[in-house]
């Protein structure tokens, strides 16, 4: 049973890119790196349900990529909440999204309808390229798997 826990767990390192530092201490791992090692030990727990709390904040571009790759490839029995700021993120795995403004519901939808509406848009306002990566619009196609995804960005929040 023990070996089969450990055998599971370099999966787990191995699918986020981290199967060469598995004996390292995590004070040794990057930002990006660490944000890997959270998120596979999540899925070391074979959830039926995955809470990700902006899991891209702070990563690079590549570790943004292995982020989606690995989320896509999650079984279509995971299901995923994704609290989210890059709309990029959100655009290429939601199906659905809620996006909030000042801690309300803004807009509840398909994710292209939604990132679309204009209260969406008036919320972004000044970032209104980040919208234009709506499905359709040159975003990555939400996962194939049709899978259900759900994420939740959060417009700026612009009170002071």
């Amino acid at each position: 049973r023990l070996r089969a826990r450990a055998e599971a767990a370099g999966r787990h390192l191995e699918a986020v890119g981290l199967a060469e530092a598995a004996h390292w201490p995590a004070s040794r791992l990057s930002h990006g790196q660490r944000r890997m090692l959270d998120l596979a030990a999540a899925l070391a727990g074979e959830p039926r349900l995955l809470l990700l709390d902006e899991p891209a904040a702070g990563l690079t571009d590549g570790d943004i990529g292995r982020l989606l790759g690995i989320l896509d490839g999650l079984p279509e029995q995971v299901a995923v909440i994704l609290v989210e700021h890059h709309v990029e993120v959100v655009a290429h795995f939601a199906d659905t999204v809620t996006v909030l403004t000042a801690g309300r519901v803004l807009v509840t939808g398909p994710t292209g309808e939604a990132l679309a509406h204009p209260s969406v848009r008036d919320a972004y306002r000044g970032t209104g390229a980040v919208l234009e990566s709506a499905p359709g619009k040159g975003a990555p196609p939400p996962p194939a798997d049709g899978g259900s995804r759900a994420a939740a960005p959060s417009a700026p929040d612009t009170r002071r």
